[in-house]
């Protein structure tokens, strides 16, 4: 089944931010065998500013983006089996992707990218809030890895997550639920 197939089982929901802001929703499709051609589009977006400082001719650069992204899609699917794997939409059109590990104690996000053209428009905002909902509801924390230098760091920052572990290159941020928030299966008795 193709992308616009599947899409028409995944309805746009609006979303109310404490009934004032009103915001298109990102629409999680899952991915199958025929987005793999968007996916690679994808991951090269996220090594773009990166290839054009290293100035390699196009096939080479193509050659190189191929083998990444199928290093990078085998040694996620080794790490993490069970990880949930969409595509992000907006407005009916794959704007990137979201890759999820739900373990016992923790929510592991493995990867979240959007195309360039999706990027500072409140989607991973929206998407990463709805999976702090997720974890304070389950009682979970979250958890990310994110090279230290990625402007995606910022978000993280300003939606609570903190820096656990550090190598150097990538650093380890986690996101607890607040402590005076009661999980759902907690009363104030």
């Amino acid at each position: 089944m193709c992308f616009y197939q599947r899409l028409c089982y995944h309805p746009l929901q609006w979303v109310f931010n404490q009934g004032v802001k009103c915001y298109l929703m990102p629409t999680l499709v899952p991915v199958c065998v025929e987005d793999e051609p968007f996916l690679l589009q994808l991951y090269a977006s996220t090594r773009q500013a990166e290839l054009d400082a290293w100035g390699l001719d196009e096939a080479t650069r193509q050659q190189f983006l191929q083998m990444q992204w199928q290093a990078q899609k085998h040694s996620y699917a080794r790490q993490y089996p069970d990880a949930t794997h969409h595509l992000i939409c907006s407005q009916q059109c794959p704007a990137g992707r979201l890759l999820v590990a739900r373990e016992e104690q923790t929510i592991t996000l493995v990867d979240i990218a959007l195309l360039p053209a999706y990027q500072n428009q409140g989607l991973g905002t929206a998407l990463l809030r709805t999976l702090q909902e997720e974890a304070a509801t389950r009682g979970q924390s979250i958890q990310l890895h994110v090279l230290q230098h990625n402007p995606a760091r910022r978000l993280y920052e300003r939606l609570g997550f903190t820096c656990v572990d550090s190598n150097g290159l990538h650093d380890r941020m986690e996101w607890q639920m607040p402590s005076n928030i009661p999980s759902r299966g907690e009363t104030d008795e």
